[in-house]
């Protein structure tokens, strides 16, 4: 028998050899297939970190100890293995897993298997429907099609209910966390934007079960962050619909080049072009790049960039490069915060998609348009 020991709620310390006093779970695989396991959990900040690999023979048995409530998981990196879930820690004595990788053995491990024997479930209700389809040459004129529509959807919406009723009958169950990875197709089962309330009563009651733990930790982390792309969501779309034609431009606030502050109060804009653009926008700077060509004034453009993903090693060297690249150095105005998707114009202005332009004449919006084009007729 394999063990373990982990002396921390949040950060793996070390990887010891336990004792026979040290509070433990023994996990008993019964299953079919050989192969290794990456045994990983969670730290408070959401990312991965891995304990150790586990081979299995048949017949296995291991042993770990952590000294709070955890949820393990055990990753196939070789073999057919099944993924594995598991809350163990103190008062978790002996836990089993079918070969089916189904876990039973506590009320919370229970319900853990519960949610294994629903995912292999809806596998094969699916492909039970694809091996209908598969029976008709040509399934887009079956008249049956929208029957076999209608179960799956009927079948979803049963299996949405049961999590659901778990997660509001038992709130305070640390595998409830796993709620947010269940899928059906493509679609998540649970959503920030239709469960709110029940997860914000997940979060709280797992938060006082178990306080200082990780995986509460990170599952609040990952609501917080719901929440703010909720938050920021909404504020552009409120702003997109306030900034139209007829609308008073706002008040602009950014670096330019020379890394020096440029404000534009609002209402103050005359016979201005706005341009809403990236280095890392392919249609933006294939428009931008008929400016130069079009000969076109650029003394009155003010050309506002998105760059500043996390991914750009350089972001701001990006933008020069773009700029220099497609000649708009033509006496307009390069004004960035480089923050990328969270730019602070992209909230001011209601920016959803690039490329934007927006004509301005005495203050107001005459024209706002995805077309270079369109603006400058």
């Amino acid at each position: 028998m394999k063990r373990w020991k982990l002396w921390s709620a949040g950060i793996i310390a070390s990887l010891t050899v336990a004792s026979c006093t040290d509070p433990s779970s023994t996990l008993a695989f019964h299953l079919e297939e050989k192969g290794i396991y990456a045994v990983k959990t969670r730290t408070g900040n959401g990312s991965f970190i891995v304990l150790d690999t586990l081979d299995i023979t048949g017949a296995d048995h291991f042993e770990l100890t952590f000294d709070t409530a955890r949820i393990i998981s055990f990753l196939p990196i070789s073999g057919e293995l099944p993924v594995v879930h598991a809350v163990v820690g103190p008062g978790i004595r002996e836990l089993e897993i079918d070969a089916d990788g189904i876990i039973s053995g506590t009320p919370e491990n229970d319900w853990m298997g519960v949610q294994r024997r629903m995912q292999l479930d809806f596998l094969s209700f699916i492909d039970s429907l694809d091996a209908v389809k598969r029976t008709y040459e040509d399934s887009s004129t079956f008249v049956g099609l929208r029957a076999l529509d209608s179960a799956f959807f009927a079948y979803a919406d049963n299996y949405r209910t049961a999590l659901l009723a778990h997660l509001h009958d038992y709130p305070d169950h640390l595998s409830n966390l796993l709620a947010f990875y269940h899928r059906l197709g493509r679609e998540p089962v649970v959503t920030f934007e239709t469960d709110s309330a029940l997860l914000v009563q997940v979060l709280q009651a797992t938060k006082a079960r178990y306080p200082e733990n990780a995986d509460v930790a990170a599952f609040e982390q990952q609501l917080n962050s719901y929440a703010e792309a909720r938050l920021f969501t909404r504020t552009v779309e409120a702003a997109a619909e306030k900034f139209q034609p007829g609308a008073w431009f706002p008040s602009l606030e950014m670096e330019d080049l020379e890394r020096r502050w440029k404000s534009f109060p609002a209402k103050s804009l005359d016979n201005a072009v706005v341009v809403l653009w990236a280095s890392w926008c392919v249609p933006c700077r294939n428009e931008l790049a008929q400016l130069s060509r079009w000969d076109v004034d650029q003394s009155n453009f003010i050309f506002i960039s998105l760059d500043g993903l996390p991914n750009q090693a350089n972001a701001y060297a990006d933008w020069v490069e773009a700029i220099d690249l497609h000649e708009l150095r033509q006496g307009g105005t390069h004004l960035s915060d480089l923050k990328g998707q969270r730019s602070a114009a992209i909230t001011a202005l209601g920016v959803q998609d690039l490329p934007l332009y927006f004509k301005v004449e005495s203050g107001r919006i005459v024209k706002r348009n995805a077309s270079l084009e369109a603006v400058l007729d």
